[in-house]
């Protein structure tokens, strides 16, 4: 009966054991390219050699690519890595406006419309907004799979489900006016599509025209339930129970 007792203690505490133990973790989209580099390379959303100050860049990632992700997780941050056949970024960047919106988007990654608004659903998220600074060297190149560089949002966003769509608006410092950060990027397809332009703030653009950057999704898992909650604190009242069993048996003896 004890044995019986301890098993089910067990079983009811078991999920939030594991749902405690489940930190920040992270997802690298498309999936293929988790331990692989991309077929090619883009400049945008961070600098153009000159040729731009700015961009709008928006980026749909299809549901088949976020299954690791739970309904309910807070994503956090969003990370791009450098080409592979790029070396370090040895000059410091300056954004004076860095926006990020997360949401969900009302057409597929393969039918976004030019127009960025209209791709935004209900529930968009300003995930990240005001000025960015990225100091030298903190971008590491010359690496067979580079590392991720991690933009942080101030207001994360809770997955609801289904396909994410990402859009940043940035400004850079007209003293970076010769940046060029080439990050690692493949073609877009029916599970990953963008829109961009290579003005700051732009409302339109064109789609599915630009590679699409590798990127890495920063999130923590669900808070669990309040219903969760009573099933672990049942848990404890058994495994307390048997404890006080045993002690009031001992004392007896």
């Amino acid at each position: 009966m004890r044995a019986a007792l301890k098993v089910a203690a067990l079983a009811l505490m078991l999920p939030l054991v594991v749902a405690g133990q489940a930190l920040a973790e992270s997802a690298v989209v498309p999936n293929a390219n988790a331990n692989h580099n991309g077929t090619g390379n883009v400049n945008g959303p961070f600098g153009n050699s000159g040729e731009s100050t700015g961009f709008t860049f928006q980026y749909e990632i299809g549901a088949s690519q976020l299954s690791g992700i739970a309904v309910g997780s807070l994503i956090s941050g969003i990370g791009f890595r450098l080409y592979s056949d790029s070396g370090t970024i040895t000059q410091a960047l300056d954004f004076p406006e860095f926006n990020v919106d997360v949401g969900k988007s009302t057409s597929s990654p393969a039918n976004l419309s030019s127009n960025f608004a209209a791709n935004e659903a209900a529930g968009t998220v300003l995930a990240r907004s005001g000025d960015l600074s990225i100091a030298a060297n903190t971008w590491i190149g010359n690496q067979r799979l580079n590392p991720f560089l991690t933009i942080s949002f101030t207001t994360p966003y809770i997955y609801t489900g289904g396909d994410l769509l990402i859009t940043i608006s940035d400004l850079l410092n007209a003293s970076n006016g010769n940046a060029f950060v080439p990050l690692d990027a493949v073609l877009p397809s029916n599970k990953y599509g963008n829109v961009g332009n290579t003005d700051y703030n732009d409302t339109t653009g064109f789609a599915n025209f630009f590679y699409e950057p590798v990127m890495q999704l920063d999130f923590s898992a669900p808070v669990p339930e309040p219903a969760s909650w009573a099933v672990m604190i049942a848990g404890l009242g058994l495994v307390g129970a048997l404890r006080q069993r045993r002690a009031h048996k001992k004392t007896a003896a």
